[in-house]
Parts: structure tokens; C-alpha cells; sequence
């Protein structure tokens, strides 16, 4: 496989939307029981946040 500065960019993208999300579940999560005493709330807030925090720091490493 060749390796193109294309697909790294891509792998790195990928990265940190996932980062984002998986660590923004459970920390939503969390809060959301504690604060919401529902989870699932806490867990919507804490997706979204993570999908910002992800697509934040993507565009910050593509400068």
C-alpha cells in the first residue's frame, strides 16, 4: 500500500471525530447522572460536545 499525504489526513480526521466521540459519551454521560439523573440525556449532550470538540481540533491540526 501506498501511503499519500491524502490518506494521512484523512486517518487523522478520522481520529479525532472518534477521539471526540468516545470520550464524549461517557463523560456526558456521567454528568447527565449526575446533575439530570438520566443518563441518556447526559449521553446526547455529551455526543454533541465531543463531535464539536472533535471537528475543532481536526480543522486546528489541518492548518
Amino acid at each position: 500500500m501506498s501511503s499519500t499525504g491524502e490518506d494521512s489526513e484523512e486517518g487523522v480526521s478520522t481520529n479525532g471525530l472518534t477521539m471526540g466521540i468516545a470520550l464524549g459519551i461517557p463523560i456526558g454521560g456521567t454528568i447527565g447522572l449526575l446533575f439530570f439523573d438520566n443518563f441518556a440525556m447526559g449521553m446526547a449532550f455529551g455526543l454533541s460536545g465531543g463531535i464539536l470538540i472533535g471537528i475543532i481540533l481536526d480543522s486546528r491540526k489541518k492548518r
